[in-house]
């Protein structure tokens, strides 16, 4: 199931992908990070890639900090 066929049923815009798809979803009308990214549909591909790299920083922060412990120890 995709969030295009979730949005009749609960008319809540995920992602704010249905920025032109639907008249009645928008950004949000207040300042949010949002307004730093470029005009939709790029915003979701930047969307994508920030969200790809905070994952990869969260996966490798476990073995960052053993290894800051590690070397903390050895001197």
């Amino acid at each position: 199931m995709n969030f295009y066929s979730l949005y009749p049923l609960t008319r809540h815009n995920f992602y704010y992908i249905h920025h032109l798809a639907c008249r009645d979803v928008h950004k949000p009308p207040t300042a949010s990070l949002l307004d730093l990214l470029p005009p939709w549909p790029w915003y979701i591909l930047w969307m994508e890639a920030i969200g790809l790299v905070v994952m990869c920083l969260i996966l490798y922060l476990p073995f960052a900090v053993k290894d800051w412990r590690a070397k903390a120890r050895a001197t």
